[in-house]
């Protein structure tokens, strides 16, 4: 039998573990780490190893509207 992926799993665990790394970061720590998470994008990219989502790498202020 083989196990199906769940999309949903996969984007609550990555937003839960995402809300633990930014967790008591001052505004301007949280834009550097979402600047970090953009350049190792972009080389992922660039090298055809970009294997997720940008789903799984919301801003905390952009997840309660």
């Amino acid at each position: 039998m083989t196990d199906k992926f769940d999309c949903i799993e996969f984007q609550d665990r990555e937003a839960e573990r995402i809300y633990r790394e930014t967790d008591g970061m001052t505004r301007e720590q949280e834009m550097a780490y979402w600047a970090s998470k953009t350049s190792k994008r972009k080389v992922h990219s660039v090298t055809g190893c970009d294997k997720k989502t940008a789903s799984s790498e919301t801003p905390r202020s952009s997840r309660n509207g």
